[in-house]
């Protein structure tokens, strides 16, 4: 994945803009990653709409000297630095840096592993933190669960909020081959909620998870309105999970809320605009047909929302937009293009999208639609 500090928002092209001394850049570099990384599990590289070569040619210059100053600035810091608190984080950060292909690097699992080796080696809580997914997913090394357990939980106790999270949700659940400990578990959940900002803001949702009767499983004594007030602090920090469950709790009045489709409305927006796919569909459907006094009907933005969760697996999403594709509702009419979207979402298991695949692939094929010019393979 490459950089593209063209198409970065508005709030990372300020702050690196601002970013002059080794701290800033550091603090900088830390949001990057975690945009970058969020970036790449939404999957927004892997479908564009119109021309990226337009989009994209205005940027070159800006983004080989972004590339050049962070590779720069890293390397630096890491091999003449005699702090050795940002020493280790640029050690942790080009590590992130090969793994994810970032600042001009090809991906290299190899020398991934080498840096956060490095960084962990001098006590770096994020370093340490990144061994552990090494091992964990094979990254430069051979798989190992037990060292992956091993380092999460030295991340942890260094303070690190990815190693108390995770090291705290492994417990909770009994995850990687590890005895369930409810309350030790909870106890680093706890410890990471205290850490949690808006560059990381995920864990209150996670412990709002274990207190609301409806998903409650745990040891706990089930409490909506904690949960309730949970998922608010994470919905102020921006986190996607957290603003989608409001929406939901203010559409259906769950968690002792009034139903209020306003709020519910703009918690939907706020989520869908963060990557959250359920929420990016319901928002669609709720273009669809519009709310009195809430919401105006805006086909165009209807499917537009459709086709970023159907982009990312949402299997209903794909039969939707097949749908808004062959009405030409929102969208140019396209039948062959509404057939790929049919077939998208029959391979994501919809049953509605099977049959309408197999519906509308036979009236093509009647229609004889699609190219008139033979195959230049002769022997296909």
């Amino acid at each position: 994945m490459n950089s593209h500090y063209g198409l970065l928002d508005d709030s990372l092209q300020n702050h690196f803009s601002k970013a002059k001394t080794p701290p800033e850049m550091l603090k900088f570099i830390k949001k990057y990653v975690i945009y970058s990384e969020n970036e790449s599990k939404r999957g927004r590289h892997l479908f564009l709409i119109g021309n990226p070569l337009e989009k994209y040619s205005n940027y070159k210059l800006e983004m080989k000297e972004f590339n050049t100053k962070c590779l720069s600035f890293l390397i630096n810091t890491a091999t003449s630095s005699k702090n050795p608190k940002w020493s280790s984080e640029s050690q942790a950060y080009l590590g992130v840096a090969y793994e994810l292909g970032l600042f001009g690097l090809e991906p290299n699992g190899k020398n991934a592993f080498s840096y956060y080796s490095v960084a962990a080696q001098q006590n770096n809580e994020d370093g340490t933190f990144r061994v552990g997914q090494c091992y964990e997913k094979g990254i430069g090394r051979k798989q190992n669960i037990s060292n992956a357990i091993y380092f999460y939980r030295c991340s942890a106790k260094l303070g690190s909020i990815f190693g108390l999270h995770t090291y705290g949700s492994i417990l909770l659940r009994g995850e990687l081959d590890t005895p369930s400990d409810f309350d030790t578990g909870l106890f680093y959940l706890k410890l990471a909620t205290k850490k949690t900002d808006e560059s990381y803001p995920y864990t209150y949702y996670d412990l709002g998870q274990i207190y609301e009767s409806r998903t409650n499983v745990f040891e706990v004594e089930p409490d909506d309105d904690y949960a309730f007030r949970l998922y608010e602090k994470g919905a102020n920090l921006n986190c996607p999970n957290s603003q989608y469950r409001l929406a939901r709790a203010y559409e259906t009045g769950e968690l002792f809320q009034k139903v209020n489709m306003k709020i519910s409305i703009e918690y939907y927006f706020k989520s869908a605009n963060n990557g959250q796919i359920d929420a990016q569909y319901a928002l669609s459907r709720y273009l669809f047909i519009g709310i009195e006094n809430v919401l105006e009907q805006d086909l165009k933005n209807a499917y537009l929302y459709a086709l970023k969760a159907a982009s990312r697996g949402q299997g209903e999403a794909a039969f939707t937009v097949g749908e808004f594709i062959e009405t030409g509702c929102g969208t140019k009419k396209r039948e062959l293009l509404a057939l790929w979207w049919y077939t998208i979402s029959s391979n994501f298991g919809n049953k509605k999208g099977q049959s309408k695949m197999a519906n509308l692939r036979y009236e093509v094929n009647m229609k004889d639609d699609g190219s008139k010019r033979g195959s230049i393979f002769c022997c296909l």
